[in-house]
């Protein structure tokens, strides 16, 4: 036993539609034409037996075009028959597992709102609506993000999760969520109950399902598809320096790597240097020109300056709908400035000039120096780097310094 009911009842206003075609009929309705003709008794006759057979023959087609309206009208309007073995009925007890995809790509936006509002806005909905068999059910509710092996999620109360009900946010996904779906699967296996109910609810990113959901028998399935309608638009996919060790002072190459449709239009991209803590730097833009597959690789030559946290920026400076991919950000540690003392040696001013220019070869103002050089007749003790042009043995007091230098990591 069960009672019918419509997910989209406002579609039943449109039955009075099932009677255009007789309104059509009567409003276009031709009289048969007046032929003079020779009396004939047998013509006669035949003419009324074929006008009887045709006006039956119309009738049947009304009938069935009107027929046909009805049966659309009904499957727009989707009827359900909710059982009465369900929640509410006597001694029946129903579990259900919602997995629903918190993960990054649910920020993407359709129209006002993100795919992550459209998967609250339905759990909401299916934890709530009486005609559906979740309200009232015991439920347990499953993230990208998921938690520790051994505190696996608690099945509780619809109406304990709804009051108060916690809104959905973003999460990194470590695992891939058909694993969610398979530990909610488990869950529900193990559980005495009569009716048993799986709920997915995901944008369905191919990294997130190595094989399709499936049918499982002994389960009742929902699947909510919030695929996007609209592929999301361009994103940063990686900002990094090329060099392996890039020196401060010197010119290094940064990579800005962006992701498109294929096909897609340029986009203007900056990158912006700043030390940890301080305003970020937007930078000059460039423009990502996408191949075939839609990839970019936009370089900039920046200065790094010596010491310290550095972040680099990458960010798209067009409006996309997938916001959190505009920008990314790279923590870089570089090398602390170094402290060096150029001991002078007598009678060698044309080779210690050479050294020097060595040491200051690299471009660059003086707060993106790498290196703090001072001159000196012995070791200060305050330096990390220690320059000695020798000519010949030196001095037993100078090698016992520079050794004990060496020994406590100098260079």
């Amino acid at each position: 036993m069960g009672a019918w009911q419509f997910l989209f009842g406002s579609a039943l206003w449109a039955l009075p539609a099932a009677a255009l075609p007789v309104l059509l009929h009567l409003l276009f309705r031709r009289k048969a034409p007046l032929v003079d003709f020779p009396t004939l008794r047998f013509v006669r006759s035949s003419l009324q037996r074929t006008a009887a057979r045709r006006r039956v023959q119309r009738w049947l087609l009304l009938a069935c075009r009107m027929l046909l309206l009805l049966l659309l009208i009904f499957v727009i309007a989707q009827p359900v028959k909710r059982l009465l073995a369900g929640p509410d009925a006597a001694g029946s007890s129903v579990v259900a597992a919602v997995v629903v995809d918190t993960s990054y790509s649910m920020l993407l936006k359709q129209g006002q709102t993100t795919l992550l509002d459209q998967a609250d806005s339905a759990m909401q909905d299916l934890l709530r609506d009486p005609a559906l068999p979740l309200h009232g059910a015991k439920v347990a509710v499953l993230t990208s993000f998921g938690g520790a092996a051994d505190h696996p999620p608690l099945f509780r109360e619809a109406s304990q999760i709804l009051s108060p009900w916690t809104p959905l946010h973003a999460q990194p996904g470590p695992r891939p969520l058909q694993e969610r779906i398979d530990q909610a699967i488990d869950l529900l296996r193990a559980q005495d109950a009569t009716q048993k109910w799986l709920v997915v609810i995901s944008d369905f990113q191919r990294r997130e399902f190595v094989r399709p959901v499936g049918d499982f028998p002994e389960l009742h399935t929902i699947v909510i598809d919030l695929h996007p309608q609209q592929p999301q638009g361009a994103g940063i996919v990686k900002v990094g320096i090329e060099e392996l060790q890039p020196q401060p002072g010197i010119i290094s190459s940064a990579v800005v790597e962006v992701a498109a449709r294929s096909g897609d239009v340029p986009r203007p991209v900056t990158l912006g240097v700043t030390r940890w803590g301080e305003n970020p730097d937007k930078g000059i833009p460039k423009m990502a020109n996408f191949d075939a597959p839609g990839n970019a690789q936009v370089r900039f030559g920046i200065k790094l300056p010596a010491g310290g946290y550095l972040l680099l920026t990458g960010a798209l400076q067009s409006q996309e709908n997938l916001a959190w991919a505009q920008e990314r950000t790279e923590l870089m540690q570089m090398p602390p400035l170094r402290k060096v003392t150029f001991l002078d040696a007598r009678g060698q001013a044309q080779a210690q000039r050479f050294m020097w220019l060595s040491l200051e070869s690299y471009e660059g103002q003086s707060g993106e120096k790498p290196l703090e050089i001072a001159h000196a007749a012995a070791l200060t003790g305050r330096e990390d780097v220690a320059v000695v042009p020798l000519t010949q043995w030196p001095s037993r007091v100078q090698a016992m310094s520079l050794g004990n230098f060496a020994r406590t990591g100098g260079t």
